[in-house]
């Protein structure tokens, strides 16, 4: 597959028209319209992301996150984009297992009360994929969702009638699980990691999936601040636009604080 230019999408504003004296006026035709791109950033096995505590956060039965991952190298390696840690071990961890398969799990405690995996395994070379999972444990049964390339894509064991403990005292990372060796970074590209620990969807529902995937396959305008899929600004949004450096992808638009780089960014090969 031809590599994908940054996706961009017109702000509405350029589709608002004024009548002038009969005249139908785009009053934004003659200035820049705001333009959403979406770039990757290179995680070499090295580089990672972390802060300790979480800001802003409080218990719930509910999350959905989405994330564009490129893998570049490490097959037969697990790999964890994403983890949050608390006081007796994880709490949500994002990984592509030792098996080349996604996996991502929630805890109370040390109960696991949330597990999904990829029917599907995934390798280096296999070009950009996204990942969109969806839970709410809130009900007597608990649903799990997992698509991936917008479509249904793995097999769940969750409880119900739970929560998911975010607020014991934990340390986040994105591309390691641990400060200690090995930490399992990524060896690939990632680009519009999103999480909401608040909010979940019905993922069978494609108008909710295409409030993070076009029905194209490419990412969708999310908000400068993560906003737009549920109208309020999720915990954790990573981003970085075309014209950026590599390194703006440490930047958390979400309310959950701001995070440290070890190691070096660099720009992806290609783009979502």
């Amino acid at each position: 597959m031809e590599p994908h230019k940054p996706a961009t999408v017109p702000s509405a504003r350029a589709e608002r028209w004024v009548d002038v004296m009969g005249i139908l006026v785009n009053p934004f035709m003659f200035a820049r319209p705001w333009i959403f791109s979406a770039a990757g950033s290179h995680f070499d096995g090295a580089a990672a992301l972390s802060r300790t505590g979480i800001d802003g956060v409080a218990d719930s039965a509910k999350f959905t996150l989405s994330a564009w991952i490129n893998l570049t190298g490490g097959d037969g390696l697990r790999q964890v984009p994403f983890r949050i840690e608390g006081s007796g071990g994880q709490r949500l961890t994002f990984e592509r297992t030792t098996g080349n398969k996604y996996n991502i799990s929630a805890r109370h405690g040390t109960t696991t009360v949330a597990d999904v995996t990829s029917t599907a395994s995934f390798v280096a070379g296999s070009g950009w994929k996204h990942i969109l999972a969806s839970c709410d444990v809130s009900g007597a049964t608990g649903v799990f969702q997992l698509y991936i390339q917008d479509a249904a894509a793995g097999t769940s064991t969750v409880s119900g009638s739970q929560i998911i403990d975010w607020t014991s005292n934990g340390l986040v990372r994105l591309s390691s699980a641990t400060g200690a060796s090995p930490a399992f970074q990524v060896q690939g590209d990632m680009a519009e990691f999103f999480l909401d620990i608040k909010n979940a969807l019905d993922l069978t529902v494609a108008a909710n999936r295409r409030k993070f995937i076009s029905a194209s396959g490419h990412p969708v305008d999310l908000g400068n601040q993560g906003a737009l899929p549920f109208g309020t600004q999720p915990a954790y949004y990573f981003h970085r636009d075309a014209s950026e450096s590599p390194a703006a992808f440490i930047n958390n638009r979400g309310y959950g604080g701001a995070f440290a780089l070890s190691g070096s960014l660099s720009a992806s090969a290609t783009d979502p």
